[in-house]
């Protein structure tokens, strides 16, 4: 249920971030964004992959989902935001830090549940987080929408 969740964030944060790598590259077409797009390309490759496998071998699909996320937020260096009056800026890793800490919390989830640790109790605890993190995520948008 987890892997599913996270699915469709991960496609829609794959789409997002590639459109708008594509208006900033319009609006400044010789700009340097590949301290983006190489993070972004790492980390939709490997969810891919890691989608692909979790249908067969779940904790290698999850393992390797995980670790694309944190490869993107470790290498990632710039923020992209098109309707900013500055659509580039630098990302730098304390900026990135309350990311990183989820990352790692996660993957420590992941890791405990593959190795077979209390199945249900880290599946359970990954599951809410992942609950949280959405319900973070789209409450404003969802609020936004009703009214």
């Amino acid at each position: 249920m987890t892997l599913v969740l996270f699915l469709f964030d991960a496609a829609r944060m794959a789409m997002v971030d590639v459109e708008q790598w594509q208006q900033v590259k319009r609006l400044l077409p010789q700009a340097d964004l590949g301290g983006f797009i190489r993070p972004v390309t790492v980390a939709i490759s490997s969810e891919l992959v890691g989608f692909l496998l979790g249908w067969r071998w779940l904790g290698v699909g999850i393992a390797i989902v995980l670790g694309g996320q944190l490869a993107f937020n470790l290498t990632a260096t710039l923020q992209l935001d098109p309707a900013a009056t500055i659509p580039v800026r630098p990302w730098s890793r304390r900026d990135r830090l309350p990311v990183l800490i989820a990352d790692a919390l996660a993957s420590t989830l992941a890791i405990l549940w593959i190795a077979g640790e209390q199945w249900l109790g880290w599946s359970v605890s990954l599951l809410g987080m992942v609950a949280i993190y959405l319900a973070i995520k789209y409450a404003p948008a969802m609020a936004r929408a009703r009214s």
